[in-house]
């Protein structure tokens, strides 16, 4: 009995055209389900624009700063992998010369060596020659010393 009063009414309503329809369905939709919010604050945008003009000197400044500092370091580091590597070769000579260095001097020169090592493998396009041939000079003899209980 309901189903029949209700197929009534419904038949007294007229047709909408299908345009009609589909537009309806749309609005209902879009109200219910929201996709993706869109969200447009022109205050952050005016107020953006503005701190880009009056912060852009600084950030000029900062900008040539960091530069200066990253020269800097590259500059710190070319100078300890100087000594680093003069050191070794220093190290070496006074061996090959006969002077004879404590255990301190030793661990020392040890260190640095690993030190130099690890920093030329970090960076493979460092000419090593001198100081490859120059550290197996020194760990061969630094191990004959300790066999000979020397050091």
């Amino acid at each position: 009995m309901a189903l029949n009063v209700m197929l009534q009414i419904l038949e007294g309503i007229p047709t909408p055209h299908p345009g009609t329809l589909a537009l309806g369905l749309f609005v209902l939709i879009s109200s219910t389900i929201q996709i993706a919010p869109i969200q447009i604050k022109p205050w952050d945008i005016m107020l953006g624009w503005v701190g880009e003009k009056v912060n852009s000197g600084q950030q000029k400044t900062i900008e040539a700063m960091n530069k200066r500092l990253s020269d800097l370091e590259e500059r710190v580091t070319n100078r300890d992998v100087k000594d680093m590597r003069q050191a070794v070769l220093d190290y070496a000579k006074e061996c090959r010369a006969g002077v004879e260095h404590t255990d301190e001097d030793w661990q020392q020169v040890l260190d640095i060596m690993e030190e130099y090592e690890s920093f030329c493998r970090a960076h493979p396009d460092i000419k090593n020659g001198r100081v490859k041939e120059n550290t197996r000079y020194l760990r061969s003899l630094y191990q004959r010393l300790s066999e000979e209980h020397k050091l």
